[in-house]
């Protein structure tokens, strides 16, 4: 490889819980494997915390190229990234690409630590602009480049927006990302896939609509780069992080088959994508496919309980279709449909408000223990028509200065997650409170259903998890002590394998260890709450529950079971009845046997 040419740069903010993201951007590895490819030296730095390697790299290269990953929440720290730079090599060049680029690049330009904006598919474009970059500086042919004009006095214009690259109409074409140029190998990078890039549709309120043409690969090269990630990661569990993926049931079909006939569904892997409630609903036969071809999660867009509301963003779908999808998901025995809710969006009242809660309690009703429910707040996003017109919709984004947001860049908050609009009818504290009572409302719901949620539908949430699907529900039920200890300690082989035959002696594998606290248990009597489960233990059951530590074989605690007792009979007489005990026990998650 030779000397370094272009550094990658993904800013990764924390999350309000101060989490980091575990969401490699893949189109910066898109960009890194065509620059190595075209013979370049290239490197991906990721994370919240890059300067230091930033600047390291600055210092020790010439003629560098920086492109930087830019969306709404992490703009304003590549900004000062980007400054840092400059600071240290007045002579390197920093590009932005992202999201933001296609909509705000002559603002992007004015600031001076910018150089190029980098509009559309990158592929082609950075490897043109590192090549001009090498060869004197010509920047004029490559389309989707915005750059600051060289002769702006004589010109009037400070800037320079080329003519937009031609969207690439074949994806196949694009070489399969090498994973490997990532910094890390967190679970995301051997995961994620984009089989398709565009969204085709208009929401008002999301970014994706300002690129509507919807382009996709084959369903052969799907299959071609999941081969190759269980080839080379092992992957188990794939997320196809498509604006939509269910946009062309054609292709959807033909890829489910070939997963079908290439690997074994529901057993060797599993997978995630995002839908439309209306594509599944005109194609009942689409969801019982993508189950059997190993889907495992599905998203769906509903954003409100008022179907005045959902017209508004044109998200063109049918309130109850929802309801049927949920229906649907329960019947093919889907593990999870995820779906998320706007708060303080358009017109929205306290009735609007009521409608969404109402919503979202009737669709967990309608799949208990599937159906997983979150909520965010409305982001003014620019480019969007709710941006470019909020009196259209009754909201105003707070601190407008010029007709435009006081903090358009989200610095006070990560967007979705903090108020930047009020409506006209409900100001921020205000919504503040309605999102505390749709989070209460929704925790006692998952109370509730928590009940009678099925043991195997239990285990099946937190098994997924080992593999890398943490569901809301797994995240919820790992609240609780006993389920929590059951995850650990059936993850260790060393409680969890079974003898060959179970009816069969043999101590060697079985060491029971209880996943319920003694402590809690008093004269006998346990109470589970989650599952409002009551057990009141006789005098044998309880010596078999506390001699279930996780240190003694089974074959242990028969001889001090007969021992104890005084029984006149041998260990082996009474094995089967300690067993169906203990079986009894682990079927409801209270021993790991």
């Amino acid at each position: 490889m030779n000397s370094l040419d272009l550094v990658l740069v993904n800013y990764i903010h924390r999350s309000d819980d101060g989490k980091i993201s575990q969401s490699p951007q893949l189109g910066l590895v898109y960009l890194a494997t065509s620059a190595v490819q075209a013979g370049f030296g290239v490197k991906i730095l990721a994370g919240d915390n890059v300067s230091n390697d930033l600047g390291s790299e600055v210092k020790k290269s010439k003629n560098l190229l920086i492109g930087f990953y830019s969306n709404s929440d992490n703009y304003s720290n590549i900004l000062k990234l980007a400054e840092l730079c400059k600071r240290i090599d007045p002579d390197c060049l920093v590009v932005l690409g992202g999201p933001l680029a296609s909509v705000i690049d002559e603002e992007m330009l004015s600031n001076d630590c910018i150089d190029f904006v980098a509009r559309g598919d990158g592929e082609e474009l950075i490897v043109e602009l590192l090549n001009a970059i090498k060869h004197g500086g010509d920047f004029s042919s490559i389309h989707g480049l915005s750059f600051k004009a060289a002769d702006a006095e004589a010109t009037g214009s400070v800037f320079v927006r080329n003519l937009p690259r031609r969207r690439l109409r074949d994806l196949d074409e694009i070489p399969i990302p090498d994973r490997s140029l990532y910094p890390t190998k967190e679970f995301g990078i051997r995961s994620f896939i984009v089989s398709s890039r565009g969204c085709g549709y208009r929401c008002t309120f999301c970014f994706e609509s300002t690129d509507r043409k919807l382009r996709s690969h084959s369903a052969a090269r799907v299959i071609q780069e999941m081969r190759l990630l269980k080839e080379k990661f092992e992957t188990e569990y794939f997320c196809f992080v498509d604006d939509i993926f269910t946009s062309d049931h054609r292709r959807v079909r033909e890829i489910c088959n070939l997963m079908i006939d290439t690997f074994k569904p529901n057993e060797d892997f599993f997978w995630y994508c995002e839908g439309r409630v209306d594509n599944l609903t005109k194609q009942p036969d689409l969801l019982p496919l993508m189950q059997r071809a190993g889907l495992n999660r599905l998203q769906i867009g509903t954003e409100s309980g008022s179907q005045e509301v959902v017209d508004l963003y044109r998200k063109q779908i049918e309130l109850p279709q929802a309801f049927e999808v949920a229906s649907q998901a329960c019947e093919v025995d889907l593990l999870s449909v995820y779906t998320n809710f706007i708060i303080g969006g358009a017109i929205e009242t306290k009735s609007t408000f009521d409608d969404t809660l109402l919503m979202a309690t009737q669709l967990m009703q309608a799949a208990p223990g599937r159906l997983e429910i979150t909520s965010n707040f409305l982001s003014p996003y620019p480019g969007t028509d709710i941006y470019n017109n909020p009196e259209r919709y009754k909201v105003r984004p707070l601190g407008r200065i010029n007709s435009r947001p006081a903090d358009e860049q989200f610095t006070t908050g990560l967007s979705d997650s903090y108020v930047f609009v009020e409506t006209e009818a409900l100001a921020k504290d205000q919504l503040f409170e309605l999102r505390v009572v749709f989070v209460d409302v929704i925790k006692r719901e998952m109370d509730q259903i928590a009940r009678s949620m099925p043991v195997a539908l239990i285990k099946r949430h937190l098994e997924m998890r080992r593999i890398g699907l943490s569901t809301f529900w797994s995240d919820f039920l790992l609240q609780d002590r006993i389920l929590r200890s059951w995850f650990r300690f059936s993850g260790v082989s060393h409680y969890s394998c079974e003898s060959p035959e179970f009816n069969s002696f043999n101590p060697r594998f079985t060491f029971p260890v209880r996943t319920i606290d003694l402590r809690q248990c008093i004269a006998g009597r346990f109470i589970w709450k989650l599952r409002g489960l009551r057990i009141d233990f006789s005098r044998q059951e309880l010596f078999l529950v506390e001699q279930a530590s996780g240190k003694n074989s089974l074959d242990e605690i028969v001889t001090r079971y007969v021992n104890e007792f005084s029984l006149a009979t041998s260990p082996s007489s009474v094995l089967i009845d300690v067993q169906n005990f203990y079986g009894e026990m682990a079927g409801q998650l209270l021993l790991v046997y």
